[in-house]
């Protein structure tokens, strides 16, 4: 998965923004970006040669290629970028306490670990999706 995260070809849409950024329509840079990128697979020729040799890209589109550096701009939440994984996974944990809490509180002697549907030996419990349990 790091060597897709890392690859060139996931910072496309970086070097399509760069190019925007510069006053390029999107769809424009879009359609270079993907024509570079199809190039460079047809062809076998490395992105990075590709888009140095390119009059509108050069040198600092070069270092949008860098490994992990198209995993680093991702900030928006929700998305792939170590900040916002790393703010996902605080949420997800906050969340997996307040269950076991709940949990808890309906099973007696619950100790919130995971395991296997029936380890605990409590059935019944029972709820419409979305009512919390018990009621």
């Amino acid at each position: 998965m790091q060597a897709a995260a890392d690859g060139p070809g996931a910072a496309a849409i970086d070097l399509a923004e760069m190019l925007v950024e510069g006053g390029m329509p999107f769809r424009q840079a879009h359609a270079l970006i993907g024509g570079l990128v199809r190039e460079s697979l047809e062809r076998h020729v490395p992105l990075t040669e590709l888009v140095e040799a390119h009059p509108d890209l050069g040198e600092a589109a070069v270092e949008l290629l860098e490994p992990g550096v198209a995993v680093t701009r991702r900030r928006t939440p929700g998305s792939a970028g170590p900040v916002a994984v790393a703010e996902q996974t605080e949420r997800f944990e906050r969340r997996r306490e307040v269950d076991r809490a709940r949990l808890a509180q309906w099973l007696p002697g619950h100790t919130g670990q995971t395991g296997h549907a029936g380890q605990t030996g409590h059935t019944g419990l029972t709820g419409s999706p979305g009512t919390p349990l018990g009621e």
